[in-house]
């Protein structure tokens, strides 16, 4: 048996330490106040509750709420688009006429404004707009901007249509015209110019142009006014003939000075 006084056994002896007690009640806990946090608990969580059950979206703010339907409607449409590098003409002129979007007085067809989903290509469609108001039957325009027949009754969607399709091939056939290209009007060939709204929009900006040159280049390409191809003929005639008589006092000039 070891030996009472060795370090081991005394060591071995020494009782350790107790821990605290946990089972004790604390001060927080003996007093109300644990008492109290709890009911105020569960008056948060019924609370809680209750406004999860009877609120469903946040309020709208003014600003959105004015916003109109259409708005939305167009933003979405002009999303899906893409460019509406496929629209045709005549397609968006009968949207345009349905929107009281269109124009006619003075004898001057033009957009009053352009919807969102044929914004993106807004200068080729004011393009084409203006041709038709050169090319078009001016009966035709007036009734499609007004919706309204010489007696000045309602057009039926149909009727509306018709005329819109009659105003694209009258402005293509014009384009047609201005490019030399009027057999196309009467013939199928492979691939024939189309009557698509950015194709047919860049062919009429090219004939504005050549009538800018024509003209002097005075002010800007875009705002120059269509011509007729006759008379656009003529100023480049003209012009081609100024230039040679210009060649021919330079070539006089460097003559005498041999």
């Amino acid at each position: 048996m070891a030996d009472e006084n060795s370090p081991i056994s005394a060591h071995s002896s020494t009782p350790k330490p107790s821990r605290p007690d946990t089972t004790k009640s604390s001060p927080l806990a003996s007093s109300g106040l644990a008492a109290e946090l709890h009911m105020e608990a569960a008056d948060v969580d019924a609370n809680n509750e209750s406004a999860s059950s009877t609120t469903t979206t946040a309020p709208i703010s003014a600003a959105a709420a004015a916003l109109p339907l259409s708005y939305n409607n167009d933003a979405y449409s002009n999303a899906e688009v893409k460019g509406n590098s496929g629209e045709r003409f005549g397609q968006v002129l009968k949207e345009m006429a349905a929107a009281g979007s269109l124009s006619f007085s003075d004898n001057k067809f033009h957009a009053t404004s352009i919807q969102m989903r044929f914004n993106a290509n807004k200068s080729f469609l004011h393009n084409c707009i203006e041709l038709a108001g050169f090319a078009a039957d001016k009966h035709d325009l007036r009734m499609l901007a007004s919706k309204k027949d010489n007696n000045d009754q309602p057009i039926h969607e149909a009727t509306i249509q018709t005329i819109a399709m009659r105003i694209e091939r009258a402005t293509h056939n014009k384009m047609l015209e201005f490019e030399g290209s009027l057999e196309q009007i009467n013939k199928k060939e492979r691939k024939p110019k189309t009557t698509f709204v950015t194709g047919l929009g860049t062919r009429i900006r090219h004939y504005k142009k050549r009538c800018w040159v024509a003209g002097g280049e005075q002010g800007k390409a875009y705002d120059t006014k269509i011509l007729p191809l006759d008379e656009l003929k003529a100023l480049e005639i003209k012009s081609l003939a100024g230039t040679q008589e210009e060649n021919k006092s330079i070539r006089a000039m460097f003559a005498a000075q041999k």
